[in-house]
């Protein structure tokens, strides 16, 4: 077995304590904004409270909880739902809980966005879709259409496609799953991360991408189970530029009151190149953990001013297979160009392993038997193998047993 690395070690010490004083900087914001991004490291947002201007003169105290998914894509409502049950748990008013949806580039493609103008696309995932759009766009289709009609069969608003077992897509819409299989002979991709790349991006366009996720978030918002928040949760957009740290809002009336157009993160350095370049690939697993700031959990990894942009991150809020798969499917996205780099291309040359951030032991277990199924040994296992020697070190918060403290491990494929 290996041994766990010194400054894991180090941030074993102290978590819950650091956890404990972020909740109460929650608690003591003026506003507290779910900020929906890409997995991207350079996607990067502070962990402490922020005084932004506000339109009506007064300056508020503002939190950032950071929430991604591969591309900016849009969350599950289950994920949104355990973000805003666990949010109000902590004692956050819920008045004071707001959404924003970013979309990410460097400061070329956003400058060339707010101009109205065509430029590249920087992001990796809209890359891919622009890619293989024909491909991708097909296989959406199908799928909108088929989950629709599934949801209503098995009664289920929440059977979303990827987070349902590949066989049982295979069965109910063999259509969509011969699209799926044929892209993924041609590009190596997971099934599961073009069936996601599918279903939970609009476009590749930058902005048509944000319109369409704002869209779908402000149609959950409006559920009933929602009724309590509606009212006060404003939904904002704005463009994330990677490089710049700055976020431009550029949406009429979706800049959530904030007084100015543009907000710089001022203790985020900027960076100067064009790749991301992340020593880790966090996988964090459960409702609590993909809510707590990542350089609260891993200071001695993410938490300085050196480093901000060290770490690629998936999440995976509910504890079945299909769903910590997901967001195996999106490490994969970064362990892949390690192990497989593009020519001339320096993104992920430095990532060296993978770390799974768990609230439970629960989650511990269905990531052991996520790790064992015959979906990860045919698509992920020999890819993930060739980094750190195929060892996965494991970080259990413990978040359901307060007097037990957390614990690590490792895990070999």
């Amino acid at each position: 077995m290996e041994s766990i690395p010194s400054d894991i070690k180090q941030d074993i010490e102290g978590i819950s304590k650091r956890i404990n004083e972020y909740i109460h900087e929650l608690r003591t914001a003026d506003m507290v904004v779910i900020t929906l991004a890409c997995s991207d490291s350079r996607v990067v947002l502070p962990s402490n409270q922020v005084l932004v201007p506000m339109k009506n003169g007064v300056q508020k105290r503002v939190m950032f909880v950071g929430i991604p998914t591969i591309g900016g894509g849009s969350p599950s409502r289950s994920r949104l739902r355990g973000i805003i049950k666990t949010l109000k748990a902590w004692g956050i008013a819920k008045d004071h809980i707001n959404i924003l949806v970013t979309q990410h580039g460097d400061t070329s493609e956003i400058s060339a966005t707010l101009a109205k103008t065509s430029g590249h696309i920087s992001c990796g995932l809209r890359t891919f879709f622009n890619h293989h759009k024909g491909d991708l766009e097909g296989i959406r289709e199908l799928l909108i259409a088929w989950s629709r009609q599934y949801k209503r069969k098995v009664d289920d608003a929440r059977a979303a496609p990827d987070r349902l077992p590949l066989e049982t897509i295979a069965h109910e819409c063999p259509e969509v799953m011969k699209l799926i299989n044929t892209l993924h002979d041609n590009t190596g991709m997971p099934r599961r991360l073009l069936l996601r790349a599918a279903y939970r991006n609009g476009s590749f366009d930058i902005h048509g991408n944000e319109l369409e996720i704002m869209d779908k978030v402000a149609e959950y918002i409006a559920d009933e189970e929602n009724k309590d928040i509606f009212p006060t949760c404003a939904i904002g957009a704005a463009y994330y530029d990677h490089q710049l740290k700055k976020l431009h809002f550029a949406l009429p009336y979706a800049d959530i009151g904030f007084k100015d157009k543009t907000l710089t993160f001022a203790n985020l350095p900027p960076r100067h190149d064009s790749i991301q370049n992340p020593q880790n690939v966090i996988v964090s697993l459960g409702e609590e953990v993909i809510c707590i700031h990542k350089a609260v959990i891993l200071p001695h990894i993410v938490g300085g001013p050196r480093q901000p942009d060290n770490v690629f991150r998936s999440c995976a809020s509910i504890p079945t297979v299909p769903t910590i798969l997901c967001a195996l499917s999106e490490a994969y996205y970064a362990v892949a160009h390690k192990v497989h780099p593009h020519p001339g291309n320096g993104n992920f040359s430095a990532l060296k392993r993978i770390i799974a951030l768990c609230d439970t032991q629960t989650h511990v277990r269905v990531l052991q038997e996520a790790l064992l199924s015959d979906e990860f040994k045919t698509d992920y296992r020999d890819i993930f193998l060739k980094l750190n020697n195929g060892v996965v070190i494991v970080v259990n918060l413990h978040r359901d047993s307060p007097d037990t403290a957390p614990t690590c491990h490792t895990l070999a494929l």
